[in-house]
This record gives C-alpha cells, sequence and structure tokens, in this order.
C-alpha cells in the first residue's frame, strides 16, 4: 500500500509542471474574422450568417483544451503580449438557394504570434455540399458547417504551428 502511494506522489510530481503550463497557458484570440478587403460577399451572407464570429467561436471552442484560457480581443497583433491569433476570411462561395446552387465553400488564412514573434501562419479551407441531405439545407447552414471544421483544422494546428501551412482541403 505504501509503495502504491509513493508512486502516486511521484507520478503527482512528474506531470505537475505539465499540467501547469496548460493552465497558465493563454491564447490571446481575435473576437472577429474580418473578411479580406478584396472579397465580394454577398449582402445576405454578411448580414445572415455571422461568419465573423461562428469561425472564431468554432476556433475558441475546440482550442479550449490545448489552453488553459482563450481570451477574445479587439486585435490580435504583434504587439500582443503571449501568444495571439488574428484572423481574415479570404474567400467563400455563399449564393442563395443552399446546395442547390452548388458547393459552398469558406478560406481563412491565420497568423500566430508568440511575444511578438511570428511562430505560425497558414491558409485553410472547406468545402461541402450539404451531403446527402444537403439539398434541404440553406447558405448559412452550409457555411456554418464549414466555420465548423475550419475551427477543428486551426486547434490541430495551433498543438504545433508551423510556418505556411496548409490546413483543410488545401492542396
Amino acid at each position: 500500500m505504501i509503495r502504491i502511494f509513493r508512486t502516486s506522489c511521484l507520478l503527482l510530481l512528474f506531470l505537475a509542471p505539465f499540467a501547469a503550463s496548460a493552465e497558465n497557458s493563454v491564447l490571446s484570440l481575435q473576437k472577429s474574422a474580418h473578411f479580406s478587403g478584396d472579397l465580394s460577399v454577398p449582402a445576405a451572407v454578411r448580414n445572415d450568417c455571422q461568419l465573423e464570429t461562428k469561425v472564431i467561436d468554432y476556433i475558441e471552442s475546440f482550442a479550449g483544451d490545448e489552453f488553459g484560457k482563450v481570451a477574445l480581443v479587439e486585435t490580435a497583433s504583434s504587439a500582443t503580449v503571449g501568444k495571439a491569433l488574428a484572423i481574415t476570411i479570404t474567400g467563400l462561395s455563399g449564393e442563395a438557394g443552399g446546395a442547390w446552387s452548388g458547393p459552398k465553400h469558406l478560406s481563412i488564412a491565420g497568423t500566430l504570434w508568440q511575444d511578438g514573434t511570428v511562430i505560425g501562419t497558414f491558409t485553410a479551407n472547406r468545402v461541402t455540399g450539404g451531403g446527402a441531405w444537403g439539398m434541404y439545407r440553406g447558405t448559412c447552414s452550409l457555411l456554418g458547417r464549414c466555420a465548423r471544421a475550419l475551427g477543428k483544422d486551426v486547434a490541430g494546428w495551433l498543438k504545433t504551428p508551423t510556418l505556411d501551412a496548409k490546413l483543410g482541403d488545401v492542396n
């Protein structure tokens, strides 16, 4: 019994620094993924789909396990202390008509800084035709599906960020 207790204590002492580093790790994530200036976004998509916040919400949700805290900030940049991630929506197809108007895609780009130094960049794209019952989904629902998949992609990349990474359906 004493041997098991001693082994358990040693294991806890060994693992404590790893648990503390995850708990103390903070990711500053810009609270809105702005549309790229040269991107043509249909008014209905811009007004109804909430992609600027949906993408961020999914990243925050899926990356939460990797960090002790995800802090939403107005602007993530090289001036942000600690780790900071900025996201831009760089492309989409969002014609009205859901799956009837063809597949939908959503593309984003991101830059990750650590105390002012770029430690990671990526481009990511997801495409959906809606699946077997996609014809009954609207454009916002389909683009939301892409945003969710991109959130998972980015969260996975945050575990081991690299420069010029290609995520999702990017070749």
